[in-house]
């Protein structure tokens, strides 16, 4: 029943390592194809909430590569979401809701946690002007950390508001039945967007 840490900024802090995490059975389907042909070593997290998940599994285009991409989920003008794993789910869902809400977000699944495909999350926070990064990772040096480091760095002049962590609450996973209290929700996720919008 315990759930185990989530390990990718350890990993992802290690040179040479390729980290990747899906967010769905298609999507792992083709990064394990592309990690097993990958010269460089791959490690691939596997998160352990959408074991249960179910899509259809489909035929890569010719020559389409999926390791070390990001890839843009849902188009939107008002603010980049940045999310992967698990947590893509999430944001999918209040994404739906934020829609009723009048909010549009644009939703990227950082699939690639090294090497940072960033060049797709700058392209989306240039548009938008603001930005909401959401890991199921403790917040201290995260990798929410990193990736709002080069939005600062790289968007600094048109942001309208301050890049926004969402993250597990700094304290050690506990079991599955209080599990809703330490993970971000999706109805964080809504409040966070709300937020970001009043800026």
């Amino acid at each position: 029943e315990h759930h185990s840490e989530s390990t990718e900024a350890l990993l992802a802090h290690i040179p040479g390592l390729t980290v990747v995490i899906p967010s769905s059975p298609s999507q792992a389907y083709h990064l394990m194809i592309d990690a097993i042909q990958s010269p460089d070593p791959v490690i691939f997290l596997e998160p352990k909430r959408i074991y249960r998940s179910y899509t259809e599994v489909f035929e890569p285009k010719l020559n389409q590569r999926y390791l070390n991409r990001s890839q843009i989920i849902s188009k939107g003008n008002d603010l980049t979401i940045v999310a992967w794993g698990a947590m893509l789910r999430d944001t999918v869902v209040a994404n739906q809701r934020l829609k009723t809400l009048g909010i549009s977000a644009e939703i990227i699944d950082q699939v690639c946690l090294n090497p940072l495909d960033l060049s797709t999350v700058i392209n989306s926070v240039k548009k938008t002007n603001r930005c909401l990064i959401v890991h199921e990772a403790n917040e201290n040096y995260g990798a929410a950390a990193e990736i709002g480091f080069q939005i600062f760095q790289q968007c600094f002049d048109i942001l309208e508001a301050p890049v926004e962590r969402l993250c597990a609450s700094q304290a050690t996973m506990p079991y599955f039945k209080l599990e809703h209290l330490h993970l971000p929700q999706i109805d964080d996720i809504i409040k966070s967007c709300e937020h970001l919008m009043r800026q």
